[in-house]
């Protein structure tokens, strides 16, 4: 699901600056533990050259490190997060809106669950729809194709 979240970064971080026009810095939280992380962070780098949008990486390997990533994007300044898509988020979604929301940081996540739960926007694969659409195509019945000699 992450490669399908890549392809739509650039128009994510272009609705991010449209949303927060004031916002001089980006923070991009990263997961250093995640595979994907490093093809995910060249992606944003290079859309936001593209678009002239400053960013500033944040690190968190686990939720216990949401504190320490929020106030170095503070003590840096940054004026919105942009958080790669990571299941960790995902899964720790009402901690990091809480996070967002408690320091008054507007927020853009490659899924939907985290605005859900609290962020400002969204823009990526429906998680749900992804899941029903693998299942009916899993569980779909087979078939039989006839042949010319039936």
């Amino acid at each position: 699901m992450l490669n399908a979240t890549t392809a739509v970064t650039a128009k994510r971080l272009a609705l991010l600056r449209e949303a927060v026009p004031s916002a001089a810095l980006f923070a991009v939280l990263t997961n250093p533990a995640t595979p994907e992380s490093r093809n995910q962070i060249e992606e944003i780098e290079e859309a936001a050259r593209t678009l002239g949008q400053p960013i500033v990486l944040v690190q968190a390997t686990t939720p216990r490190d949401f504190d320490q990533a929020f106030a170095n994007l503070l003590e840096k300044r940054a004026g919105a997060l942009f958080a790669t898509a990571d299941p960790m988020f995902t899964s720790a979604g009402e901690h990091l809106a809480a996070l967002t929301s408690k320091h008054g940081v507007p927020s853009s996540y490659a899924f939907r669950d985290l605005v859900v739960s609290g962020g400002l926007m969204s823009y990526g694969p429906n998680l749900a729809d992804a899941g029903i659409s693998a299942a009916r195509q899993t569980f779909l019945p087979v078939r039989k194709m006839s042949s010319a000699a039936d």
